[in-house]
């Protein structure tokens, strides 16, 4: 179950000291799962996104790709931390060109354009 709300995190996980993967044993496949989108801020804004859809039903930009992130990653308890509010849409003024900022579509005849979908990227530090 995914959510964004922390009182989902019921414990602290523990890298291994040699940090190889602990076995999966009865006690931990018990728990809930928690994940946590870093991309909920990315909803607050209307017509902002990663991908376009135009057409009969929709005109606008969507949030379509996110990072969804364990509780390890979140907390740092592996070595790696996703560092919060850093998630983003990647484009350039070359990738989005116009005053809406859409993707600029690629054509198959002259091979250039990029595509109806923009990259996303999030910071991870090592802790």
């Amino acid at each position: 179950m995914a959510s964004k709300d922390l009182d989902k995190v019921e414990e602290e996980l523990k890298a291994a000291p040699n940090r190889e993967i602990p076995p999966i044993n009865a006690s931990y496949i018990e728990h809930q799962p928690a994940l946590f989108s870093h991309s909920w801020p990315l909803l607050a804004h209307p017509d902002k996104g990663m991908i376009f859809f135009s057409g009969d039903s929709a005109n606008t930009m969507n949030v379509f790709d996110q990072f969804m992130v364990s509780r390890g990653l979140y907390y740092g308890t592996s070595g790696l931390k996703a560092q919060p509010g850093s998630m983003r849409i990647f484009t350039t003024a070359e990738m989005a060109p116009g005053a809406k900022g859409r993707p600029k579509a690629f054509d198959k005849e002259t091979k250039k354009g990029f595509s109806d979908h923009f990259p996303v990227e999030m910071v991870v530090d090592i802790v």
